[in-house]
């Protein structure tokens, strides 16, 4: 079982299907879906005794096209949030480099001082 989208030979064959008389479960097994699918498309484009796999397919269609600024504008953010992340990981990187960098260049200069100490002998 998928999350795809019903296909139109999907909705002909509920439509063969419904009209066999053939039960919302024996029609998910049928073409690889969970019951709940069945039930929506099928409550949502005239119910048992009025679909139309072709209206159906028309009505989700439809449906796609008005979702499809929604849609696009959520996988904007995701990616945004995605960039952000990785802007955030380099970020820490970079400051953990300075880091380094500075506590490199202090122990340096206490090499140095230590070096210089009079009577001091290594």
């Amino acid at each position: 079982m998928n999350g795809r989208s019903l296909t139109l030979d999907d909705r002909l064959r509920i439509e063969q299907l419904i009209n066999r008389n053939i039960c919302n479960a024996y029609i998910a097994r049928a073409i690889d879906r969970v019951p709940s699918v069945i039930w929506y498309e099928i409550r949502h484009a005239g119910g048992r005794e009025g679909y139309s796999a072709q209206r159906a397919h028309q009505i989700a269609m439809s449906r796609l096209k008005r979702d499809e600024p929604y849609i696009r504008q959520q996988k904007v953010l995701k990616d945004l949030k995605e960039k952000s992340r990785v802007i955030a990981a380099t970020n820490i990187k970079e400051q953990v480099r300075q880091v380094l960098d500075q506590l490199l260049s202090i122990t340096a200069n206490l090499g140095k001082l230590y070096d210089n100490i009079p009577g001091e002998t290594t």
